[in-house]
């Protein structure tokens, strides 16, 4: 191997050393300048002919997988992505690092879409001897991010354990990728001894991650099994983690993790707060597979907690009369919804909030409506309070995206801060709240 090539895979395993020492962003800059050296000047060769050029691809290969490792600590999972499907169309990505490249495509494959890509199986393929530690070891850890995506939560467990066990045999341990935490596989699967001893053996498995992700494993752990009494304590702990995470990733799952806990209490309110937050910092990294995970359990939260409140994620109407003068709201250029016209989302087929009131009660909406904005007006944003009027006159979510022309995921995370901004649990206290003067 010519020197500039063992160079290059001496940088990318300097670099790894980089990364889990929490040095994340130094470690992707200089992986990213050692790319930057290697790659060729415009309109020579890719690679010089002959023997020794033949080891360069090799060793760029192993930058741009150590690159993409690191890249995934700092919870850019889109990045971290692209950059191997970029280099897997001209380098062989599979070999290096016994064949890490290829179990970390699968990984990111399952966190964006639920599924592996044609990319990450053709990796997979390219992998020398298929029973290499890391590609087994990550066929499992695979299939149990797979079964939990798809809430199987007793068959994840189990390949959870044995992944753990396959780990446990040997003095090595891999590099961490984006894998089910243990305790939770446990705990989602109500199986709380396992659970309680795969806490307790937490802080060794993770001695050797950067401190980043080694502190959220454990504050997801200790919040995920906190007896009741000591649930507001451990929920204090994660609050703290989880704000001090640089990884949007790793904090999307500390969220989650939080919000699972408090919606097992009960606590609907602040279950919401942190579900959302779950939702967006998901979102932001690009792990969409786990983005529709943490909606699925915001829209579980239909059923749960006090005064049989309503999900802001869900959009139905609560089954309860609406309040008269119930404020009239108005979309874009102060038309009514369902009043027909071109203004009419959906080709009018909108119900009109505050249908039925008479004219005697038109002084009343709109005064409600303006005394509204006067109370809201500092706490809300506009669109908040367009989403708020139209939620306190009966509009569902889908309702509330149609008339301000917008997606319901929005309206979902507009009406979860109301809620948050307003202090109330549900559509019915806000209701009654803004009627109550």
């Amino acid at each position: 191997m010519p020197d500039g090539a063992a160079d290059a895979v001496a940088r990318a395993v300097g670099g790894l050393h980089a990364g889990l020492r929490g040095d994340l962003t130094a470690a992707s800059s200089g992986l990213a300048n050692a790319l930057l050296e290697l790659a060729p000047l415009d309109g020579e060769e890719p690679w010089d002919d002959g023997e020794a050029g033949a080891s360069v691809p090799f060793a760029e290969a192993h930058l741009w997988v150590a690159k993409a490792l690191v890249d995934t600590w700092a919870g850019d999972l889109r990045a971290a992505r692209a950059e191997l499907e970029h280099a897997a169309f001209r380098l062989p990505v599979g070999l290096p690092f016994a064949g890490l490249g290829a179990v970390l495509a699968c990984r990111l494959d399952l966190a964006a879409t639920g599924t592996t890509s044609p990319v990450g199986v053709a990796l997979t393929a390219t992998v020398p001897g298929p029973q290499s530690r890391p590609v087994r070891h990550g066929a499992l850890a695979g299939r149990a991010l797979a079964a939990v995506l798809e809430r199987r939560y007793d068959e994840a467990a189990t390949l959870v354990e044995l992944a753990e066990q396959r780990e446990r045999a040997v003095d090595a341990r891999p590099l961490p990728l984006p894998v089910v935490d243990e305790v939770c596989a446990w705990e989602r699967a109500g199986r709380r001894t396992e659970a309680l001893a795969a806490r307790d053996r937490l802080r060794e498995r993770t001695a050797g991650l950067p401190a980043d992700l080694r502190d959220a494993a454990i504050a997801r752990a200790d919040v995920l099994v906190a007896s009741p009494e000591g649930l507001s304590a451990a929920v204090e702990a994660a609050v703290g983690v989880s704000r001090r995470l640089a990884s949007p990733y790793e904090r999307a799952r500390t969220e989650l993790a939080i919000g699972r806990a408090l919606a097992r209490t009960g606590d609907v309110y602040d279950a919401t707060s942190h579900l959302f937050s779950a939702v967006e910092l998901f979102r932001t990294a690009g792990a969409t597979a786990w983005e529709r995970v943490a909606a699925d359990d915001l829209l579980a939260l239909d059923d749960a907690g006090p005064h049989e409140s309503v999900s802001p994620a869900t959009g139905p109407v609560p089954a309860v009369p609406a309040p008269a003068g119930a404020p009239v709201p108005t979309g874009p250029g102060g038309m009514v919804p369902g009043a027909g016209g071109a203004g009419t989302p959906s080709g009018g087929t909108v119900r009109t909030p505050g249908a039925g009131h008479g004219a005697d009660d038109a002084a009343t909406v709109h005064a409600l409506r303006a005394r509204l904005h006067e109370r809201w007006g500092d706490v809300l944003t506009e669109r908040e309070l367009d989403v708020a009027l139209l939620v306190v006159d009966g509009a569902s979510n889908k309702e509330v995206a149609e008339w301000l022309f917008v997606s319901v995921r929005t309206v979902e995370v507009h009406l979860g801060r109301v809620f948050r901004k307003l202090g109330v649990r549900s559509r019915v206290e806000l209701t009654v709240v803004a009627h109550r003067g």
